[in-house]
């Protein structure tokens, strides 16, 4: 059975928007990291 994870809209922001900003960007890296680690780990689900 896989573990369904709510994802805050934040995250998924960050992952989407990259930019110049060094800040910006490492959390960029951060989010996407952390969502391919969810993809292939669990069930993410997004609140309506």
């Amino acid at each position: 059975m896989t573990d369904k994870v709510f994802i805050d809209t934040n995250i998924w922001v960050y992952a989407c928007l990259d930019t110049d900003n060094t800040q910006s960007h490492n959390k960029h890296l951060k989010a996407v990291e952390y969502l391919q680690r969810l993809y292939r780990d669990t069930e993410m689900i997004i609140s309506t």
